[in-house]
């Protein structure tokens, strides 16, 4: 083990709480933009969901570190087809939407 000195703890804790402080950001704009996404899309407006998705998108970018580390949550919003295939699961989240809103063109 390495010995770390006071002052190199104090550091490691402060960037320590300042992710937290910015997952806890993140994922407090994340929740409501995820609410008003998933509104237009079950409301079948897709120029508006379509418009509010790479925002979307991005604030669970911004978290998805911390998001693999819990469990199944991040294979529910982030798996891809040919994962979810892979494995046996239910296609969900993000890039499920996504290509329903962006129909490749050779599906239209």
């Amino acid at each position: 083990a390495v010995e770390v000195d006071a002052q190199d703890a104090e550091l490691k804790q402060q960037a320590v709480d300042l992710y937290a402080a910015f997952v806890k950001d993140q994922v407090g704009q994340l929740v409501p933009a995820v609410d008003d996404f998933v509104a237009a899309y079950v409301a079948g407006d897709d120029d508006t969901a379509r418009a509010m998705f790479p925002q979307v998108r991005a604030y669970y970018e911004r978290i998805e570190p911390v998001a693999e580390a819990l469990g199944d949550l991040d294979p529910r919003i982030d798996f891809r087809e040919v994962d979810a295939v892979a494995d046996g699961i239910d296609w969900t989240g993000f890039h499920r939407i996504e290509k329903d809103l962006w129909v490749p063109a050779t599906d239209a």
